[in-house]
């Protein structure tokens, strides 16, 4: 992640030089079909032009779990969520509407969550009432760490796909402005000059009914054109998917990933990369650091200041909660992919922890540079499902798995 440079030359008929930090490549084709080689391997890219449908295949090369394609070639769909009462802010990106739809719902909701908490503190009354609402709310977050697999284990994380069509009906024209009605002019009114003013306004009413009603037909047909795309979306993946396309799988999976719920605090981003020979999917996520993590101990009221005093974990406390936490996010979604994923394409689940090297805001994140890898987990199918995962057995179940990784998370300069 970071900062990156990138340059493209048109050597004309379709064909372009590319440059990056990883090296040099060369692509070729038309709009919507396109073959392009380089340092990280050759793909063949085909794609239906505004639909957000396409199919990627690695002809040749690495396979590398984070693809070296651009965030936004790669993911057209985004859009930026803000709550306004806390100032969160956080951008979700996707390959297609659909997806990114499952990631803003989600987003929305921890950020809703976060919003009930400090609306919550805001209102407490005495310092030293603080104190306690918020050494409880750090003891229910730090709770909430201990039982990821647990969480996960309660639900099925196989997607049911009627579940994922909009089958929602339009609700009907109504226009709620009573209609004019004519006035009675008395004799004496007629005398003076009054006169009844009806035909003008049914005329005017009619028009802005009219107005009314063309509007709504165009909202109408948007949504259903929106909802034609977002089925057509869920039937086209779903058939894909069924039928062991790799692309396919892999959306299949981000979208089982994406409707994953996890405590707000967790903020991750995840990739994911099929390998169809092997019948292997590697799922790599950009887990939190220590810091942004609230290892707390407690909260105390100093009545000789008037202030609330914040009490750390101990350093030996602080670590192994949070190594916990990140094996719990790898076993947790090497259990869910192999849950999600019953067509019997995966047979190998390679879950990859990766930390930010250096600091990289919102904008310049891409997977292709400054992360470091301190973790791995291979699982195979067989030797997975016969433990009996939980989160008091993850140091247990580790040592049944192919497991590797760095002596100190914490430390930048260690790397896989």
């Amino acid at each position: 992640m970071g900062l990156y440079f990138r340059k493209s030359i048109n050597l004309g008929g379709g064909v372009r030089l590319n440059f990056s930090k990883s090296g040099m490549g060369i692509s070729g084709g038309v709009k919507g079909a396109r073959i392009s080689t380089g340092p990280r391997g050759t793909y063949m890219n085909l794609s239906i032009p505004g639909t957000g449908i396409g199919y990627r295949k690695k002809l040749s090369g690495s396979n590398s779990s984070y693809r070296s394609s651009s965030t936004s070639t790669r993911y057209p769909y985004q859009r930026t969520i803000v709550n306004e009462y806390t100032g969160e802010t956080r951008t979700v990106r996707a390959s297609t509407q659909w997806e990114l739809n499952e990631q803003v719902r989600n987003t929305e909701l921890r950020m809703q969550n976060n919003e009930l908490r400090a609306r919550r503190t805001a209102e407490i009354a005495t310092q030293k009432e603080k104190a306690e609402q918020l050494t409880n709310e750090v003891k229910q977050i730090q709770n909430s760490f201990k039982s990821l697999i647990a969480s996960t284990i309660k639900v099925n994380d196989r997607l049911d796909w009627n579940k994922q069509l909009v089958n929602e009906k339009y609700p009907e024209f109504s226009f709620n402005e009573p209609q004019p009605k004519r006035k009675k002019i008395s004799l004496l009114g007629g005398l003076f000059g009054k006169t009844d003013d009806y035909e003008n306004e049914i005329k005017s009413y009619e028009e802005r009914k009219t107005k009314a009603l063309q509007e709504y037909l165009a909202a109408k047909q948007e949504f259903e054109s929106e909802q034609r795309q977002h089925n057509a979306d869920v039937h086209f993946l779903r058939e894909s998917f069924e039928m062991g396309e790799e692309s396919a799988i892999e959306k299949y999976a981000s979208v089982v990933l994406a409707n994953s719920q996890y405590p707000s605090e967790l903020e991750m981003d995840y990739d994911v990369d099929y390998v169809s020979g092997e019948k292997t999917l590697f799922v790599s996520f950009l887990l939190p650091d220590i810091n942004s993590l609230p290892m707390i101990d407690r909260y105390s009221f100093i009545q000789s200041t008037n202030e609330i005093k914040e009490y750390p974990l101990s350093k030996a406390n602080a670590i192994a909660l949070y190594e916990n936490t990140l094996f719990a996010v790898g076993i947790r979604t090497i259990h869910e992919m192999f849950e999600a994923i019953y067509n019997g394409a995966v047979e190998l689940v390679v879950f990859k922890g990766y930390l930010l090297s250096s600091e990289a805001t919102e904008e310049t994140i891409d997977f292709t540079d400054n992360v470091r890898e301190i973790f791995e987990i291979k699982a195979n199918k067989t030797v997975f499902e016969s433990i009996q995962i939980s989160d008091n057995n993850i140091a247990e179940t580790l040592e049944q798995l192919d497991f590797r990784r760095t002596k100190d998370f914490t430390n930048p300069s260690e790397i896989l």
